[in-house]
């Protein structure tokens, strides 16, 4: 925040879907920077599309999942679709080749037309949408994401409609 025309920019990020990777461990440990100190919570309330990320593994010994665990601690109001948000922000805004299975970047409401009729992640989707994940290595691995979630998330239902014992 500190740049020139920061708010500007923070603007023009948000709305050209240019993605910010955040990585807070590296961030604690090497600048020591948390919490309201730390850019996250800027980028987060302007739309600015948000990948978070691990960096230096050998030297914090740290990985990904910890990632999540400080955002999740650091920032009470960062929510389970803020953090799938992100999942999903990590595959949209990477290198990999070919289209997206959304219709829109970054809006995660929509499919693409050739898989709109079918249910998001399926192992098996309709010939249409078969053929569009064929084509590209980006779609393919989004709808795997997409059924990993959902795998997840029906476990996640079963587990809390279990009976507890007392």
């Amino acid at each position: 925040m500190w740049e020139l025309n920061s708010d500007q920019i923070l603007k023009e990020m948000a709305r050209n879907h240019v993605a910010i990777e955040i990585m807070p461990v590296s961030n604690q440990e090497i600048l020591g920077v948390t919490g309201k100190d730390h850019p996250f919570p800027i980028y987060y309330s302007r739309g600015v599309p948000i990948v978070l990320a691990s960096d230096d593994a050998g030297v914090l010994r740290t990985d990904l999942s910890e990632q999540f665990v400080v955002i999740a601690s650091e920032y009470p109001t960062i929510k389970y679709q803020d953090f799938k948000k992100f999942v999903r922000n990590s595959i949209e805004y990477s290198f990999l080749k070919g289209n997206s299975i959304w219709a829109s970047k970054g809006d995660y409401s929509k499919l693409v037309a050739d898989c709109s009729g079918c249910i998001l992640g399926v192992k098996n989707p309709d010939t249409k949408c078969k053929a569009f994940l064929d084509s590209s290595e980006k779609a393919r691995v989004e709808w795997k994401l997409e059924g990993d979630l959902s795998a997840f998330e029906e476990n996640m239902l079963k587990e809390r409609s279990m009976p507890k014992c007392m």
